[in-house]
Formats: structure tokens, sequence, C-alpha cells
């Protein structure tokens, strides 16, 4: 495994040498809890829980919910998913079934597929895949921006 540090150190670090080069290039993220990736993926799917991306009537009820989680995959697109289903936290392992990520957290987000998007606060906040004070929540909002949702 490659390991790959971001340049400018006074925005990002990876003392713990986590992150490895992906294939065209982009920083990536393993899943830092993988000894519990199958209960998680059991209580999702028990749930019924649904990964979508912006545009579809299915991440239109994931916002309306409330906070969402989001994963910026390997191929730079962004999925997220409710944060809550019935009371019930889903872990960010699920964005991916366990594949590694480009970035993740969570995001408030208002509007529609049909009325637009428009989001209200993003954050990189996922123990899953980073380490607290790691700041890559800028590939969210350039990821969610390139699905038609904008970031003040």
């Amino acid at each position: 495994m490659n390991h790959a540090y971001v340049p400018n150190p006074l925005t990002f670090s990876d003392p713990l040498g986590l992150s490895y080069e992906g294939p065209d290039g982009q920083t990536m993220y393993p899943n830092n809890m993988p000894g519990t990736l199958d209960t998680e993926l059991a209580q999702a799917d028990r749930l019924g829980v649904v990964v979508t991306s912006p545009g579809t009537s299915e991440f239109d009820e994931a916002i309306a919910s409330g906070t969402v989680k989001w994963a910026g995959k390997e191929d730079g697109s962004i999925v997220g998913m409710q944060k809550f289903v019935n009371g019930q936290e889903i872990s960010h392992s699920v964005l991916t079934r366990g594949a590694s990520v480009q970035a993740a957290g969570e995001a408030d987000i208002a509007g529609s597929a049909a009325d637009g998007y428009f989001g209200l606060d993003i954050n990189d906040h996922s123990g899953h895949f980073f380490e607290d004070g790691w700041n890559v929540a800028g590939i969210g909002k350039d990821a969610f921006e390139s699905a038609g949702v904008l970031f003040p």
C-alpha cells in the first residue's frame, strides 16, 4: 500500500499513514473499523437503508428527514443516506459497503430535484474514515457541486 500525504500540512495531515493513492492519483481513506462492517451492513439492510445520489426521489426523502451522511467515492461521485433510520444511527461504512472513500461527513441540505438543492452545512465528521481534525469537507463540497448541490 502506498501512503500519500497532502502537500499543505496547515489544512490536512495524515500522521498515522492511513491514506493511500487511488488509481487516478486521488487520496483514498480506508474504513478504520472493518471489524464491525458485517454488523453495520446487516443493520442497514434490516432497516431498509437506501444509499442514493442527488437528483433522485430517494435523495430528496433522505434530506427531508434531516442530516444526511455522505461519502465521496473513488470515482468522484457523491452518495448519501439518512443519518438516522427508526432512531438508529447508520454507520458511514454503509455508504460504500466498506470500500475506501475520498472524503466523508455529514450535511444538511434543503430543496429537491425539482426545485434545486442548497447546502446549509457540511462537515467531515466520520470516525470510520478519519481522525478528528482532518479537513476533507472541501472534497465533499466539490463533489456535491458537480451533482447540483451548492454550499455557501
